[in-house]
């Protein structure tokens, strides 16, 4: 008898390690947005220095560079007791980038997570979507991220047929639901 588990033990065993790597290293692949050819590698170097205007941020311009943006911004400079203090904008995209096909085309876009902090304590969060366009990023649109206490933070996102969900960690968890129709994000939920 030992010997029978034992033989099912070397036998069987090993196959499924073998299977949970395979299965674990692809969802470590799409948690990582390991992106394979070269036209998608180019698509997200373009979309990481990529410029976009977030017109529910004042139509402001954000010219990225690997992926981030900073901006001392010293036309709002004070002085408080003689020292001169200006605010400094900061943007970055989050991880992770997804490179999908929605299911109303058969063109390749990105979904792109960002985080901008116009200087003062508050973080605000974005989703923008890009299309691959033979290897460059074309900014279509963007939406905000909405939480319940205005100090969500942001976890992940998923992307289901046409649909983006975004999570986001607060007080209770909460999933936006954000449809994309038309080369726009359309609100599901509030």
């Amino acid at each position: 008898m030992k010997y029978h588990v034992k033989y099912i033990y070397r036998k069987y065993i090993p196959i499924g390690i073998i299977i949970i790597i395979l299965f674990s290293s692809d969802c470590y692949s799409q948690s990582k947005n390991i992106i394979v050819s070269r036209n998608q590698k180019d698509f997200l170097k373009s979309l990481k220095n990529s410029c976009v205007t977030i017109f529910n941020m004042d139509d402001m311009k954000l010219c990225y560079k690997n992926g981030h943006y900073v901006e001392n911004n010293t036309d709002d400079t004070v002085r408080i007791n003689g020292v001169l203090v200006c605010t400094v904008s900061r943007s970055r995209f989050l991880n992770p980038i997804i490179s999908t096909n929605f299911q109303s085309d058969s063109l390749e876009y990105g979904v792109a997570p960002m985080v901008w902090s116009g200087g003062g304590s508050g973080q605000f969060y974005y989703i923008l979507i890009f299309q691959n366009n033979n290897g460059k990023a074309l900014y279509l649109t963007s939406e905000p991220v909405r939480d319940s206490t205005g100090h969500g933070i942001f976890k992940t996102i998923k992307v289901k047929e046409d649909t983006v969900l975004v999570y986001v960690n607060d007080v209770h968890p909460l999933v936006n639901k954000l449809l994309f129709r038309d080369n726009k994000l359309i609100r599901l939920n509030n």
